[in-house]
């Protein structure tokens, strides 16, 4: 894989994504998490102090 130029990231109300430019092909292309889906649940944890 060649150095990244472009990241893009959606941080949506339900889900986020994150995505790649990739020269070579010309396209962009959705990252993966750790289970192998495209999108993940968007999270908000509260900080209570």
């Amino acid at each position: 894989m060649s150095e990244i130029d472009v990241l893009g990231i959606d941080l949506g109300t339900t889900n986020s994504a994150i995505a790649i430019w990739e020269p070579d092909t010309g396209q962009a292309r959705v990252l993966s998490n750790s289970e192998g889906d495209r999108v993940s649940a968007a999270q908000v944890k509260p900080v209570l102090s």
